[in-house]
């Protein structure tokens, strides 16, 4: 007759033991992630609603810079063209964004990424009139400094071509210091419009404004499901162990 089920399985206390360590630390990993989900999901929604407000000026000395992220903003000054540098976009088309040294009557200079402008434009003798030299107005979304990682190449600031929007790496390219601690994403155009063909009211302004994109990644649910799949692999790796071993004695 053949023997219980229950009496079939020997995994050994060994095995049962690293199992159960093994299945909490993954469930633990993947419960772990589900709170990272909900942070983050929530903190994504706060972007959004500091997205959606009014533009609001942008005072003279900020505390806080961590508060003003994402916060749509409005300044007056005049643009520094003479300090310009570009930071390349990985976007696909690529391009250049141009930064510009907004230079105010009250508090340091503003860094203003100003937008998108083709390769074949980034010279500023291609686009004359995108170099406005009177007072101007900016509205746009106020950024932290977003420094690149090791793998992102080092800038050159001879060819003032960077890769990274890193803040204290512009502004010393620019030869600014202090500069405020917040940059501004322009969302519209603060110049004349300028065409692809070097006319002006073309269809094809440059530099184009508008290029605040939300580059917070949000995988949480998918390594939460992939450790929760790990556990359930590792049971039943355990189970089928646990019913392949055989009795003490038995052939």
């Amino acid at each position: 007759m053949p023997a219980p089920l229950v009496s079939r399985f020997r995994p050994g206390p060994g095995p049962t033991l690293l199992t159960l360590a093994a299945l909490a630390i993954l469930i633990g990993l993947g419960l772990w992630q589900l709170q990272r989900l909900d942070w983050k999901t929530a903190l994504l929604d706060e972007i959004d609603a500091r997205m959606d407000q009014p533009a609001v000026a942008l005072p003279a000395r900020i505390d806080d810079p961590a508060r003003w992220r994402y916060r749509p903003v409005r300044l007056t000054g005049r643009f520094d063209h003479a300090r310009e540098q570009y930071v390349f976009s990985g976007r696909r088309g690529g391009g250049w964004m141009v930064y510009t040294p907004l230079i105010r009557d009250a508090g340091p200079p503003v860094l203003v990424n100003r937008g998108l402008v083709p390769d074949d434009r980034r010279a500023p003798e291609t686009r004359p009139q995108s170099q406005p030299e009177g007072p101007v107005s900016v509205t746009g979304i106020a950024r932290l400094s977003r420094p690149g990682g090791w793998l992102v190449p080092a800038p050159e600031p001879a060819t003032r071509s960077f890769y990274a929007a890193d803040r204290d790496a512009l502004a010393a390219a620019m030869g600014l210091a202090p500069v405020a601690p917040v940059m501004v994403d322009a969302e519209t155009r603060v110049d004349v419009d300028m065409a692809a063909d070097g006319e002006a009211g073309g269809p094809d302004p440059l530099p184009r404004g508008g290029q605040t994109r939300v580059d917070i990644p949000n995988d949480h649910l998918e390594y939460a499901l992939t450790w929760f799949a790990l556990a359930l692999v590792l049971l039943g790796v355990y189970i089928a162990y646990g019913f392949s071993r055989r009795a003490p004695g038995q052939p």
